[in-house]
């Protein structure tokens, strides 16, 4: 429409002169188109459902508008950074981040945008095996009765309720299938709290001391009165014979680097101690106890229990077994 406004001689000329012609007609080179392509480059957002790729090409079409005699080059920067807000909350956006900080101003929107497409990919993988996860999951529902040419009757033999016969049809009842799939499902369920198989939490008669304990090691809040004061030897005795060492931690060794130790010596036994960066407090594995123990070692001597509540650096509530008061020897001198 708005070219046949344009002169006669101007339409049958060149390409060039059409385009110039058409440039100054639709003003796509003035000021005020810039300032408007810079506000909606300033408020460009990404649609819900919009990919990557299309929010790049409006992204690159109004950047062009916004700065035309501007090398591409020379808003790398600016359109990197737009794109990486947009994708910020995305998992594993720490990888766009990365693309922003180590590439070349010329070249680092390329580099973000080849980084935001890579990590779109992987997103859309993860959704469709989840999803895969999903629909195999799905419980199966009872089959209607198929009737094969010798009459017998059948089904998949996933859904375990019917049994092939030979002329009479024979079915296995509902309450033997459900008897026989509890039966099943006792054997294979495995309780959190003892770690036996055969029955779930709530049905678990371990001692409670047991639990407690449990919950000591792992970092869970105890019981209220595991924290009464009395005899520590007699709190190590309940706890020492319900505790183990983690199979995961042993797994796990090799992968850190050396780390600070020192020799020290307590209940009179050489021991070797971590380092810590200026706590107030030191944390005793049970390990210590249970070497001391072991070499008849009059625990309660050494010991003094203390009621007290210790906190993290962030001020968070931390859960020991117990909170004492004893002397360490580091280096010829008495710490306590």
């Amino acid at each position: 429409m708005i070219f046949e406004t344009l002169p006669t001689s101007v339409r049958s000329g060149t390409f060039d002169e059409v385009v110039e012609a058409m440039r100054a007609r639709l003003c796509e080179d003035n000021n005020s188109a810039r300032l408007k392509a810079m506000t909606a480059l300033r408020k460009l957002t990404m649609r819900e459902g919009q990919s990557v790729a299309e929010f790049c090409l409006v992204l690159e079409r109004v950047a062009s508008r916004a700065y035309p005699d501007t090398p591409p080059e020379a808003v790398s920067l600016q359109k990197a950074e737009i794109l990486f807000n947009q994708l910020a909350r995305w998992e594993g956006s720490y990888t766009l981040a990365d693309a922003l900080e180590t590439s070349a101003k010329e070249e680092v929107y390329e580099k973000v945008k080849e980084t935001a497409l890579r990590l779109e990919r992987t997103r859309r993988t993860a959704n469709e095996m989840a999803q895969d996860r999903v629909a195999r999951r799905t419980p199966l529902t009872r089959p209607g009765e198929q009737r094969g040419d010798s009459g017998s009757s059948y089904a998949p033999e996933a859904s375990g309720l019917w049994e092939t016969s030979s002329n009479e049809g024979s079915q296995v009842t509902d309450d033997e299938v459900v008897e026989e799939r509890l039966a099943k499902s006792q054997k294979e369920v495995k309780c959190f709290k003892c770690g036996k198989v055969g029955h779930i939490a709530r049905q678990c008669t371990a001692p409670k001391v047991s639990l407690r304990a449990e919950r000591a090691v792992s970092g869970r809040p105890l019981a209220k009165e595991s924290q009464e004061i009395g005899s520590f030897s007699a709190l190590l005795d309940k706890l020492l014979c319900t505790t183990s060492r983690c199979a995961e931690f042993v797994q796990s060794e090799g992968l850190f680097g050396e780390k600070s130790v020192v020799p020290v010596k307590m209940m009179g036994i050489e021991l070797v101690a971590l380092l810590d960066t200026g706590s107030e407090t030191s944390i005793i594995p049970l390990n210590v106890f249970h070497i001391a123990l072991e070499k008849k070692v009059d625990v309660d001597r050494y010991v003094k229990r203390v009621e007290a509540i210790v906190h993290n650096a962030s001020g968070e509530r931390m859960s020991f077994v117990d909170t004492i008061k004893m002397e360490v020897t580091m280096k010829g001198f008495f710490v306590r």
